[in-house]
């Protein structure tokens, strides 16, 4: 269900389900990061679920869930003032991750890839000026790298919260993913 007009990265807060029709297949990442095929397959086939709290524009909270028998949520702590901090990941393990708000022209081309088509993908269906999250998270090991832009985007006619998300291995191979997700209601 599209977002009502209230519903923005301003206030973000509320229930969002993942629209897997409208997102790109992003266990293809999850693998990438080193997940397990059985893991991401079973998480392919959940119903993910994000329950966001938002205080005021410097802090977000998002307790992720799945509906697949034997895969635990996670909660992820954003804290909006691009410092690093760590923490350990249900399926990632040691984490450090730092996000702020940035707007989307100042993104370049993205921390993570580098490349003009990463910059566009990932300032992609957001308006021009518009201030978007940005996060960085990168696996302790050193394996991998990832870099998010959230926004709310007009996706088949309807405003949605999305995340574009690039990961760089070590190797400096890349991957990218549009998650789209759909207001559910208040938390």
């Amino acid at each position: 269900m599209a977002a009502p007009s209230s519903k923005s990265l301003t206030n973000l807060s509320g229930t969002w389900k993942l629209n897997k029709s409208l997102s790109s297949d992003y266990t293809q990442i999850l693998t990438f990061q080193g997940v397990s095929t059985l893991t991401a397959k079973a998480i392919g086939t959940a119903s993910v679920t994000l329950k966001i709290a938002q205080v005021g524009l410097t802090h977000i909270e998002v307790e992720q869930s799945a509906t697949a028998a034997g895969i635990s949520g996670t909660t992820e702590q954003y804290d909006l003032d691009w410092t690093w901090r760590g923490s350990k990941d249900a399926f990632f393990g040691g984490m450090s991750g730092r996000s702020r708000w940035v707007k989307k022209n100042d993104i370049g081309n993205g921390e993570v890839g580098g490349t003009d088509e990463d910059g566009a993908f990932l300032k992609g269906g957001m308006g021009d000026g518009e201030e978007v999250v940005q996060a960085l998270s990168r696996k302790r090991d050193g394996s991998w790298t990832a870099e998010h832009v959230w926004g709310v985007e007009d996706v088949e006619g309807g405003r949605r919260y999305t995340r574009r998300v690039i990961v760089r291995n070590k190797e400096g191979e890349t991957k990218r993913v549009r998650m789209v997700y759909d207001w559910q209601g208040e938390n």
